[in-house]
């Protein structure tokens, strides 16, 4: 999460788009993205999965 602003919803940076039931497709890249608050019911950190950190070296 990068940020939120003052309502406050929440503002995300180098987001992915997966949809349910393609859990082998590639995920789509969208970059920022405005998340309304009364859409959040719960928040919780994941650990990075190592291709994507494999993935982001590469591109350094």
């Amino acid at each position: 999460m990068m940020c939120t602003d003052n309502h406050p919803n929440f503002i995300l940076g180098k987001s992915e788009e997966r949809w349910i039931g393609e859990a082998l497709s590639e995920p789509r890249h969208i970059g920022l993205a405005m998340v309304a608050r009364q859409h959040v019911k719960r928040m919780m950190l994941l650990p990075i999965p190592t291709e994507i950190i494999e993935r982001n070296e590469q591109e350094q």
